[in-house]
Parts: C-alpha cells; structure tokens; sequence
C-alpha cells in the first residue's frame, strides 16, 4: 500500500485488526506503547500526500479509469491479434492483461472470457525464454513495458497510451517475425 498512498514519497503503510494496530498507540489497553520504529514514520509531507492519495482512491475513479483501460487494452489486443494473424490472446479482469502466446483454442468477445477454461497448469505454462526475453526487449524499443507477458493499467493511463500500446506489440510482433521467434 506505501506506494500508492505516499503519492511517490518516501513513505509507508501498516495494516491490520484494530486491536493489534491498537498496541501502537501511546495510550493503549497494555498501557505501554509498542516501539515501531521507522525512517518515514510520521514523516509530515507524506502523511498529507498518503491523505491527498486516499481522498482521491476513495472517489472510486481511478479504479474504474485503470479498469477500463485494461478493457480497452485487452480488447485492442486480441483485434490486433486477429488482424496479424498471430496465435495469442490476451485476457485479464479489472486493470490486468495477460498475453497467451502460442494459444490453440477458442475466442471470445466478452470480457470475462479466460482461455483453456481458466487451466492453470496451460495458463502458467513455461514460455520459451528467448521468446519471452525478445518480446520485453522489442516493446522496450516501443516505449513499452509489460511484465513478462503481462500489464497492468492505472487510472493515470489514457486511451492515447492504449493506442500506444497495441501499436508498439504490433511493432514487437513484426520484430519477433523477421528473427524467426513466431510465424
């Protein structure tokens, strides 16, 4: 949670039951606080950027935004997959994305769809190394970078930078075609 809600400051988050959390304050049932030492803690520019941070979340918009642009994304995606005639697929729910490379089975327009009927041992397979390595390396050169084979959106991504994205896979395709990675 530290690095969404310090707003990028150096800064952190703790969490839990309210009556574990409760040994932390100066007055508390134990009647003795616990130490909790910490670099950041207290730190007053992130405290009010972590309370700038959850006044923001808590509007819900950036999690619908970060939501629609992984639709988007996955949705742009699988058009381009088809339109290069590549075997992948990609999928994912909320703001995640997921490219199947090498897939062998059906497609489908709604969101919810998950390949190979959510296998996991054919989801989580192992991917070539190569591949994979030339796939980051040829988005990088894009301006592009997904995690492995993975993305996720935020609601600081625009449709601009959806646009981008497909068209730096569609690039990234044509590059592991011409070295002989995919046909």
């Amino acid at each position: 949670m530290a690095k969404v809600l310090a707003g990028g400051l150096p800064g952190g988050c703790l969490a839990g039951r309210a009556d574990l959390m409760s040994a932390l304050e100066v007055e508390n049932r134990w009647g003795k606080k616990m130490k909790h030492p910490g670099t950041y803690n207290g730190n007053p520019l992130s405290a009010a950027a972590g309370v700038a941070a959850l006044e923001v979340v808590a509007t819900g918009e950036p999690c619908r935004i970060a939501n629609e642009m992984g639709r988007l994304l996955r949705i742009g995606l699988n058009e381009l997959f088809e339109r290069k005639n590549v075997d992948w697929i990609a999928y994912g729910e909320f703001s995640g994305v997921t490219i199947v490379p090498e897939y062998v089975g059906p497609r489908s327009d709604a969101d919810d769809f998950i390949p190979y009927g959510n296998s996991v041992e054919k989801l989580d397979r192992k991917i070539d190394a190569t591949l994979t390595h030339a796939f980051r390396c040829a988005l990088l050169v894009g301006g592009v970078d997904f995690f492995g084979w993975r993305a996720m959106l935020s609601g600081a991504h625009s449709s601009s930078d959806i646009d981008r994205t497909v068209a730096a896979v569609s690039d990234a395709i044509d590059l592991l075609r011409d070295d002989g990675l995919i046909r």
